[in-house]
């Protein structure tokens, strides 16, 4: 009965306390593992697992509510979306919102469309450049040449500089999300690559030990007499704990550091996410106002607690807090 009240108390702390539903809060919810796995019983291992499950399905669903949000308003503006993505290819406006619904149209009369376009732009049709590309490479070079003498003539310095400026802008904000990207996952594989290091290790100990307990399985299929069976139990339960207190320490230690890691670069996350919305904005040419950062942060916050999770991923018990012998 305790144990449950406890349960439902933290439960109910866990809703309000994360109301705003940021990385910040869920991160400051986590359960702290206050004993040591290697000789914690069913109750404690089971208690933790359950206060940290909730938490993660609380987080999770957070993020299922801000992809769905997303979702919605993206489809909610896919057409706009596409007809600026047209416009931004040299499509007129007119043209473009034909095009948007390009599944109703012929081919025939999409292609129009885009002669038209090209045309309008460049002054040769895609029969025009399908000839270009069967030139070899020194006419395609002295093609080009003329087509931009002639595509510079005709347009105002205004609008070249318009042009460039633009495409500076689009150019820097890849070059920055591109840094922010490479930053964030450098500091985070830093961890996991660490956990997978040991991971190896634990595997390949793993197989030495199973080893020695099959020898020590087969000893106990031969025993005469409690004492000796409870010698091979006890060797057997030595063979486990060591294994146990080998690697958990390492692990925790690992966990504990990445913590500090995500404490320490939440808004770094939020940057990252920022940028990326600023890049799908400037290639859609549509601003979800009410767009909030936060899913990245909380992304790495769910990492961090599917870490503490596996906790107890190096005690072998059968789940009852008792070895597993047979």
């Amino acid at each position: 009965m305790n144990r449950l009240f406890f349960i439902v108390i933290f439960y109910l702390l866990i809703s309000n306390v994360l109301a705003q539903k940021t990385a910040e809060e869920f991160l400051a919810a986590v359960p702290v593992l206050s004993f040591n796995p290697c000789i914690a019983d069913y109750p404690q291992k089971q208690e933790f697992k359950e206060e940290i499950q909730m938490l993660n399905d609380s987080l999770r669903s957070e993020l299922e509510a801000r992809r769905q949000e997303s979702e919605q308003f993206q489809e909610e503006h896919r057409g706009e979306e596409l007809v600026n993505v047209l416009m931004k290819q040299g499509y007129s406006r007119e043209q473009a919102e034909k095009l948007k619904n390009a599944d109703q149209m012929s081919e025939e009369e999409q292609m129009a469309i885009a002669n038209e376009m090209m045309m309008n732009k460049n002054y040769m049709t895609i029969e025009d450049y399908k000839k270009v590309a069967d030139y070899d490479t020194a006419a395609q070079r002295r093609w080009a040449q003329s087509q931009s003498t002639i595509m510079m003539a005709d347009m105002d310095s205004k609008k070249v500089e318009e042009e460039q400026e633009k495409f500076k802008h689009d150019f820097d904000l890849q070059n920055e999300l591109l840094f922010q990207n490479n930053k964030v996952r450098a500091g985070q594989d830093k961890y996991l690559q660490q956990i997978y290091i040991l991971d190896k290790e634990a595997d390949s100990a793993r197989i030495l030990m199973d080893q020695q307990l099959d020898k020590e399985r087969k000893n106990l299929e031969n025993c005469t007499n409690d004492q000796q069976r409870d010698q091979i139990e006890g060797r057997m339960k030595n063979l486990m704990d060591n294994y146990c207190r080998q690697f958990t320490p390492r692990y925790l230690e690992i966990v504990h550091q990445f913590k500090v890691y995500v404490e320490q670069n939440l808004c770094e996350y939020d940057k990252l996410e920022e940028l990326q919305i600023r890049s799908l904005e400037s290639q859609t040419g549509v601003k979800n106002p009410d767009y909030k950062t936060g899913s990245m942060s909380l992304g790495i916050v769910g990492t961090y607690i599917s870490l503490l999770s596996d906790s107890f991923k190096y005690s072998l018990d059968n789940n009852l807090g008792l070895p597993i012998f047979d």
